[in-house]
């Protein structure tokens, strides 16, 4: 007599096959329990990363404007509500003149190819020219500036300088 190649359960008897109801109920909820505990958590995660970036990229910011006070001039503008300092601010940093007799040791002071990204969006974090240096603008605020989260940027081909350029409080 051959054996048969899969072995069968007696008559009458039940092989064991998948899971009982009972097993699948207890998994979705152990499941269920993981996800309430660890969603919060991986939210306040990306929360925190975000505050970080923000807080690095206003830094660099504003070492870029001490880099270019130590070597040229003061940076100053009065804030102005509505106005573009930052931007003028922002190209200013960008700036290397094609004159070599005016030019800057260490400029540009920020990538030429880094876009400008102005945000009012209250849930961004931003950054503002308050005449001096840059302020960082927490999201639920009110306020037009800089966004933190997209500097670095290079979409859109960078700066360009017209004929004639004077960065910001240009002695010439």
């Amino acid at each position: 007599m051959m054996a048969a190649l899969h072995p069968v359960a007696p008559w009458g008897k039940k092989g064991r096959s998948g899971f009982s109801l009972t097993e699948v109920i207890i998994v979705i909820g152990a499941i269920g329990v993981l996800a309430a505990v660890c969603i919060p958590i991986i939210g306040g995660v990306a929360t925190q990363s975000k505050a970080a970036v923000a807080e690095k990229n206003m830094r660099s910011l504003n070492a870029a404007v001490q880099s270019f006070n130590q070597a040229n001039w003061e940076l100053v503008l009065a804030p102005e509500e509505g106005t573009d300092d930052e931007l003028a601010i922002f190209l200013s940093l960008q700036y290397r003149d094609s004159a070599v007799s005016r030019q800057a040791p260490g400029s540009p002071y920020l990538n030429p190819m880094f876009d400008f990204v102005r945000s009012s969006d209250p849930q961004d974090y931003r950054a503002i020219w308050n005449g001096r240096m840059f302020e960082m603008v927490n999201p639920n605020a009110t306020g037009d500036g800089i966004n933190l989260m997209r500097l670095g940027e290079m979409a859109g081909g960078g700066a360009s300088f017209p004929n004639g350029y004077r960065p910001v409080g240009a002695p010439w």
